[in-house]
């Protein structure tokens, strides 16, 4: 018969077995499980969305092999110029830009030409209507290239006159140019309206062969001469008649043309 103290004894044994062949047990399990890798798996449902959509989107695509999408020549590509195109552009540009410029020219030249007729004809009409009825008086109107009558017809401008550089117009304004472009276009004489222009116009002569009616001019001022050292000239505010030298001509480089 067994009794209750023995029976404790037992239980308590049978206890300590267990737990001692527990702990013997697991460190081999734990080594064998140390010898071969441990493995994971794990479920990402938006991964695996994408890379299902990804896939099934790079085997839908369907080519059409008959389809035409064009050559090179369709492609928007920037056109590049040679050396050689370069040059042959940049001188088309300049032969245009000077036919322009020749053709603007020109038209100045016209322009210029018929301010001079003009002006010269409303001078011719103010001074025959001031002329007296004396033939003493009167102040006769060149009609050919003669000097003497060249220099009468300069001389109805004597007095005040506006300075404009680049006029043609005793009325509205002149230059000293302005003034010699004026006298010689009544004389049927065309004359370039430039001081630097007539230093070479025309025929130049020395200054002893000077005589009255040639153009006298340096850089920066032009005049009539009229002989005795004397010259008819547009000042900066009147039309007068001044000493060769010393004066507007007194710094030397003056050269005589004729033109008549």
């Amino acid at each position: 018969m067994i009794t209750p103290h023995k029976s404790i004894a037992m239980l308590s044994a049978a206890i300590a077995t267990t737990m001692l062949s527990a702990a013997i047990v697991v460190p081999a399990a734990s080594a064998s499980e140390a010898e071969e890798p441990v493995t994971s798996s794990r479920s990402f449902k938006g991964q695996e969305s994408r890379n299902g959509s990804l896939l099934k989107e790079s085997t839908s695509i369907d080519v059409d092999s008959e389809a035409d999408y064009g050559g090179i020549e369709s492609l928007n590509v920037p056109k590049t110029e040679s050396k050689a195109e370069k040059e042959a552009r940049a001188k088309a540009e300049a032969e245009k830009k000077a036919e322009a410029e020749k053709k603007a020219e020109q038209q100045a030249e016209k322009a210029a030409a018929e301010a001079v007729s003009r002006a010269a004809e409303r001078s011719s009409s103010s001074s025959s209507s001031a002329s007296s009825s004396s033939s003493s008086a009167a102040v006769s109107t060149p009609a050919s290239a003669d000097a003497s009558a060249l220099l009468s017809y300069a001389a109805t401008f004597m007095g005040p006159h506006p300075y404009v550089v680049g006029g043609v117009d005793p009325n509205t304004g002149w230059d000293c140019s302005g003034f010699v472009q004026v006298v010689f276009a009544k004389a049927g004489i065309a004359v370039p309206h430039s001081s630097h222009a007539l230093t070479t116009f025309g025929t130049t002569v020395s200054e002893s062969e000077a005589r009255p009616g040639d153009i006298v001019a340096r850089p920066g001022h032009a005049a009539i001469y009229m002989g005795n050292g004397k010259i008819i000239h547009m000042t900066f505010t009147e039309v007068t008649i001044s000493d060769l030298t010393p004066g507007w001509m007194g710094g030397g480089g003056y050269t005589f043309h004729r033109v008549m």
